[in-house]
């Protein structure tokens, strides 16, 4: 067990709890994600990397310590393992390659990369019964703790929702670069996580300042 807030734990993706939590997951990216909605497409992007993100072993999950339901999820690759957006329906074309021009810059500025130096946050998502008691932060900085004790020096991540922003802010985000009605990227501060976490935002009707 990683942590405990409020009834909730905070642990690492495992074998008992995978085919839930992509589960919820994939509830979540069809039910809320924003690109998908507009588009009316069905999305199943976490199912494919199953056994990837058993074998990678730096995803983590929230479950509620009374019921034992998974009601977050964190998913985190090795950057090696998964350099680009992950599985999207081909009606999503236009933004997996704004998406994959992100990444690639983003990761021709660190030059040549190797394995177990940076995490790629794949997904981020939290059951509806749970939203509004900070556990997409708890996440984020649980997720965070993990890739710093096995050594990681950071974490890129993309989201495409306000609430995927609004949790990479919360876990203590900064802006490092901004294109214009795109994508928004942050990363959180510290010597060794100067670029921990660059974030991806889909333009949404309310804007923010950073």
């Amino acid at each position: 067990k990683m942590s405990e807030t409020n009834s909730i734990s905070y642990i690492t993706l495992n074998e008992q709890d995978v085919d839930e939590a992509i589960q919820l997951a994939t509830d979540v990216m069809n039910e809320r994600e924003p690109v998908a909605s507009v588009l009316g497409v069905k999305m199943d992007s976490f199912r494919p990397l199953r056994s990837l993100l058993l074998d990678t072993g730096i995803s983590t999950i929230a479950k509620d310590s009374v019921t034992g339901k998974v009601v977050g999820v964190r998913f985190t690759l090795d950057w090696v393992d998964s350099p680009g957006p992950p599985p999207f329906p081909e009606e999503m074309a236009s933004m997996i390659d704004l998406w994959q021009k992100h990444d690639d810059d983003w990761a021709a500025s660190k030059g040549t990369i190797n394995r177990g130096e940076w995490g790629h946050f794949t997904g981020v998502a939290v059951h509806q019964d749970y939203l509004s008691r900070g556990i997409a932060r708890n996440l984020y900085e649980a997720n965070i703790k993990l890739l710093k004790n096995k050594g990681y020096k950071g974490a890129l991540a993309e989201n495409v929702s306000a609430f995927s922003a609004r949790a990479a802010e919360a876990a203590g985000a900064t802006l490092v670069s901004y294109q214009a009605s795109a994508y928004i990227s942050l990363s959180l501060p510290g010597v060794v996580w100067s670029q921990g976490l660059f974030y991806l935002r889909y333009p949404y009707p309310s804007t923010q300042s950073f």
